[in-house]
């Protein structure tokens, strides 16, 4: 009965920690993440591909539009023949994002914006985005390791 108890209480608080060590504000890593995001927006608007890239795991699964990229090699093209389609000035806009964080190796990152532009056959577009990001800690640096992109058209 005491062996059972102890380990009740051992397991009690070993949740504790974990779930303390979710809850726990990380300021630099929320920063440092948000700031990533920041990173792969930037690049995008300037069709920098390896800004892009240095933000992302050689494995990053991306999924889009019903699309699924496999690795860099996967969603570089994608980028690439995104960019081939689209007119000059078009802009990715962020909105708030907020980070959450799965012990210290792990974090998930939402946000709203939107994109505007203009297809190089004329199609005007104007969509909202809703993504979701998953980020690992690899050698010291926070990677992209899963992304999803939903959009759709603004409402008017």
């Amino acid at each position: 009965m005491r062996k059972g108890i102890g380990l009740l209480v051992i397991l009690a608080a070993a949740g504790l920690v974990v779930g303390n060590t979710r809850l726990r504000a990380q300021p630099a890593e929320d920063a440092a993440i948000k700031q990533l995001i920041h990173q792969m927006v930037n690049a995008y608007n300037n069709k920098d591909l390896v800004k892009y890239e240095a933000v992302c795991d050689p494995d990053v699964l991306t999924i889009e539009a019903g699309n699924k990229f496999v690795g860099w090699a996967g969603l570089g093209d994608n980028l690439k023949m995104e960019w081939d389609m689209l007119s000059d000035g078009y802009y990715w806009n962020m909105g708030e994002i907020q980070v959450h964080f799965m012990g210290k190796e792990f974090a998930w990152a939402t946000h709203e914006g939107s994109f505007q532009g203009k297809m190089k056959d004329g199609t005007q577009l104007q969509e909202s985005i809703a993504e979701t990001y998953i980020f690992q800690k690899k050698g010291g640096a926070w990677k992209l390791v899963h992304a999803h992109i939903s959009s759709r058209p603004m409402q008017k």
